[in-house]
């Protein structure tokens, strides 16, 4: 009882965050550049978001490639946060010709704006 006691005192840890590269890494740097907290490789269930922007209810995931195991677990992905509760945002690089700073400006007008 006394283990279980201690760990319910603990407060919660904040999920790991997986290490990110290329557009990814570029998008997460400017969204922190216009002052939204960005964790990357945020884990929900068996699932990654690529980025988690915001904080508490006002949160979003973004999608910012293909699943790398496809275009079937890309779906189920979506559909599975989707019907968590997640409010999912797609920012591929392809959308602003790879030029992470307008996509991040983009980004931040649509969630601010909510």
């Amino acid at each position: 009882m006394g283990d279980y006691l201690a760990y319910a005192g603990r407060p919660p840890v904040a999920p790991h965050a997986e290490p990110v590269t290329g557009w990814t890494a570029e998008l997460a740097e400017e969204l922190r550049r216009l002052g939204l907290p960005v964790r990357p490789g945020y884990p929900v269930g068996r699932w990654r978001v690529d980025l988690c922007v915001g904080t508490g209810a006002d949160a979003v995931g973004v999608v910012c490639a293909v699943h790398p195991e496809g275009v079937a677990a890309h779906l189920e992905r979506q559909r599975t946060l989707t019907r968590a509760g997640w409010r999912l945002h797609d920012v591929f690089a392809s959308r602003w010709a790879d030029d992470p700073i307008r996509a991040a400006l983009d980004l931040a007008s649509r969630i601010k704006g909510r």
